[in-house]
């Protein structure tokens, strides 16, 4: 629930933020998820947040692959950052 809520800030925040910055949006729920609900839900979160990251805001949409390979630097920072909260 937790991801998919952050999702649809980010979906509504799209327009006016950068892709990688719609990160935060992400890593507050994992914040949201660790402080409520403990250690593995927030793992949970943290990792499925990475995936509806990449799934809905990363180039080719829709698709778990990833065409610049920039984003894989993200992807690793923003779950090192969601398993460390």
């Amino acid at each position: 629930g937790i991801v998919a809520f952050c999702t649809s800030i980010a979906w509504a925040m799209y327009d006016r933020l950068a892709a990688p910055n719609l990160t935060m949006i992400y890593l507050a729920g994992v914040l949201l998820a660790a402080t409520r609900l403990g250690r593995g839900p927030s793992v949970v979160t943290a990792v499925a947040g990475v995936a509806a990251f990449d799934f809905f805001f990363v180039h080719p949409y829709l698709n778990f692959a990833v065409s610049d390979v920039e984003y894989l630097i993200t992807f690793s920072v923003m779950l090192g950052t969601g398993l460390l909260i």
